[in-house]
């Protein structure tokens, strides 16, 4: 059975881990667009604040792929899928038989798509050439503007302000950071610590159109807002990278529709990380695309482990700031929940735990002190019922053995 993987992102790497440790033998190729080997993509920004060197950047080099017996086609990219011949085409002209494929193509960067845009230059950071692209540019102007304040512009913004970059500024649409990850209090202290970082946040901005300038461009908000800035970045979340498999018979509809065993509804193909959809979902998260990438691993092997979606979780952690946020954080008044709060001003610490009506933690924000978020994970994902500790489960020597 040749077994062939379109992308080389942590879905399609761990993917491809998972079948040669099972199976040695397997026949398998992985097809990437990239030159590089593989590299985590938050990875990216720790090099981009000069966290760590180029070199330290790649999780896998080119050594590996040969011990591991995976056929690595590195600057190779896929135009299109004959799903009735089971083969693909590269740009190239070359054409790969499979018998079995996971497509594990990832996501790209969105752009703003407002009047105007087409004409300004608009870096994003999707790979490791757009990093070396923004670095250069922020680099040399000293000055940036953010379009986007989730997790990723934020980190941005943190990692060009620790370079050379003095002036910083991210636009949020809403009227605090992280409004996905966060409450209100939580995205409030979360912006002032950033303002105190000299980094600009600009709330409840929403980008009305550009304008291309000699200097730069001009961002207009549609409340009448404008800014001028030598450099843009766009943040504002990626989208499926499926170009090359229009009109090809495969389900597709925000990703490549799958089932719980990541299964298409075409035979012997898989889709696994952030180009998959389950259950009208794409996830666009690291943990899901480790998940995925191992389940869709061993269905491919004909191990059927059912795949039952990612709790979303997310980790930052910028200039001393802790934050954990994940699950149900901002329920809704019929949801029938309890929520506990913990806020010490002085340390700059807030935590929030959200029990469900049976008990069981649904949601926890951990911001100033990432304590027990371990435990927290497992809780969540565990349906613990822990409601009958309180508050104390938020404080930091909280003894989670006591829950089992």
């Amino acid at each position: 059975m040749k077994i062939v993987i379109i992308g080389n992102g942590t879905a399609g790497i761990t993917a491809a881990s998972t079948i040669k440790k099972r199976s040695p033998s397997a026949s398998l190729t992985l097809i990437t667009e990239e030159i590089y080997p593989y590299y985590p993509r938050p990875n990216l920004i720790e090099y981009m604040a000069g966290r760590i060197k180029l070199n330290e950047l790649f999780v896998r080099n080119f050594d590996w792929y040969g011990k591991m017996g995976i056929s690595l086609l590195n600057k190779n990219r896929v135009i299109q899928v004959n799903f009735a011949e089971k083969e693909i085409l590269l740009e190239s002209g070359g054409v790969i038989i499979y018998d079995t494929l996971l497509i594990a193509s990832g996501s790209k960067p969105n752009i703003p798509r407002v009047p105007g845009v087409e004409w300004v230059k608009v870096f994003t950071l999707g790979n490791l050439e757009s990093c070396f692209s923004l670095r250069e540019k922020a680099g040399k102007e000293g000055e940036v503007l953010i379009i986007g304040g989730g997790i990723l512009g934020l980190e941005i913004a943190k990692a060009l302000k620790d370079t050379s970059v003095e002036k910083v500024t991210v636009l949020e649409q809403s009227d605090y950071l992280l409004s996905r990850q966060l409450d209100k209090q939580g995205g409030e202290l979360l912006g002032e610590r950033f303002q105190n970082m000299g980094i600009k946040v600009v709330y409840t901005a929403k980008t009305k159109e550009m304008v291309p300038l000699d200097s730069g461009s001009k961002v207009i908000l549609e409340d009448g807002r404008e800014f001028i800035t030598p450099v843009v970045i766009a943040c504002i979340g990626t989208s499926p990278e499926m170009k090359f498999l229009r009109s090809s018979g495969l389900q597709l509809n925000r990703g490549v529709v799958v089932d719980r065993y990541l299964k298409t509804n075409i035979p012997d193909v898989f889709a696994a990380g952030d180009v998959a959809e389950f259950e009208g979902k794409t996830w666009g998260i690291m943990p899901a695309a480790f998940e995925q990438g191992e389940i869709a691993g061993l269905s491919i092997l004909g191990e059927e482990v059912e795949y039952r979606g990612t709790i979303p979780s997310n980790r930052l952690k910028v200039a001393g700031i802790n934050l954990f946020s994940m699950g149900t954080v901002n329920p809704l008044p019929d949801d029938k929940c309890t929520t506990l709060i913990k806020y010490e001003e002085a340390k700059g610490v807030y935590k929030k735990a959200v029990f469900d009506e049976t008990g069981s933690l649904i949601g926890v924000i951990l911001l100033g002190s990432a304590k027990g978020a371990n435990q927290m994970i497992r809780l969540i994902k565990e349906s613990k019922n822990c409601l009958q500790y309180g508050q104390d489960i938020l404080e930091d020597d909280f003894d989670f053995e006591a829950i089992y």
